[in-house]
């Protein structure tokens, strides 16, 4: 399929989601909620979900590679990360994955099997503590509609780590090997500390979105606030739309339409959209322009 064609009906899904759920919604309330935010625990939001996004997720990055004893500096890997960001809004699906592992190669020199290796390494860590949340949050809330697939889906990721110690060095001109490395170089405590500072990194956007609950001063307990988080970020990987952009909001609508107004439950969405996605994406290509301009500057002079 076309890409941009594919794109294109991402594109198109995000907005009929928005439109769908939209369409019962009281736009006066939605508007008084924004107008009564709180300054102060916004603001934390905004520096907590930049902070999470920018340079603890870097910080990972550059962790996965130091585990399996490779060199690769953390400023190049930062800017690699924001530059990439907003690729996320223009490039369909996980190919973006594939841009970040080539802007690390350009960037650091790094072989490209190295790169996409590491950057998939850490893909599928991410994917599985975001199961792990799920399936936590779901034994403590007695929700079990989920909890088997969970499971399964679980096991089928955890697997994926393991079944590439099967693969052979080499095929068809691929150089397997190298994009085995940091499954195979990483230490098993090494790996242990990956994934619990992979599920700080999930928490993030929980810390973020309890910052907002404050500042929109709604009451909402911290295990839905979790399970909320790990849902839409399951689904969002359904390659249905552009960083899970009106999926979000019909989840938060369909979580906590009843323990709060319709309105409000769209606005946790929305601002998490915002705040947590779009937000640091903007930040990081303006951060990662200003580097490159300050790099040049530095070249010529």
């Amino acid at each position: 399929m076309n890409k941009k064609f594919f794109l294109f009906v991402n594109y198109c899904i995000a907005a009929f989601l928005l439109y769908w759920i939209c369409y019962p919604l009281d736009f006066t309330q939605l508007s008084e909620s924004f107008h009564s935010v709180r300054l102060i625990p916004l603001l934390i939001a905004i520096l907590i979900a930049l902070f999470f996004k920018l340079v603890y997720f870097s910080w990972l990055w550059h962790m996965v590679f130091r585990l399996s004893l490779l060199n690769v500096d953390f400023q190049d890997i930062f800017y690699v990360n924001a530059y990439t960001l907003i690729l996320k809004y223009v490039i369909p699906f996980k190919i973006a994955e594939i841009f970040r592992a080539v802007g690390l190669k350009l960037v650091s020199k790094i072989d490209l099997s190295l790169a996409l290796g590491g950057t998939l390494y850490l893909k599928l860590i991410t994917i599985i503590s975001i199961l792990v949340m799920f399936i936590t949050t779901c034994m403590i809330k007695s929700e079990f509609h989920y909890f088997g697939y969970a499971l399964l889906l679980l096991a089928v990721f955890f697997s994926m780590t393991q079944l590439i110690y099967f693969f052979p060095d080499h095929l068809s001109g691929f150089h397997l090997k190298q994009f085995k490395h940091c499954f195979t170089h990483i230490a098993i405590s090494g790996k242990i500390k990956v994934l619990v500072v992979t599920f700080i990194m999930e928490l993030g956007e929980v810390i973020t979105l309890y910052f907002l609950m404050i500042a929109f001063a709604l009451n909402i307990q911290m295990i839905d606030l979790i399970y909320f988080v790990s849902i839409s970020k399951l689904v969002s990987m359904i390659p249905v739309s552009i960083q899970g952009i009106g999926i979000r909001e019909s989840i938060a609508v369909s979580v906590f339409g009843i323990s709060c107004a319709y309105a409000n439950a769209f606005g946790i969405g929305f601002s998490l959209t915002v705040v947590y996605h779009i937000l640091p994406a903007v930040s990081g290509l303006i951060i990662s322009t200003f580097i490159r301009l300050l790099n040049d500057t530095k070249r010529l002079g």
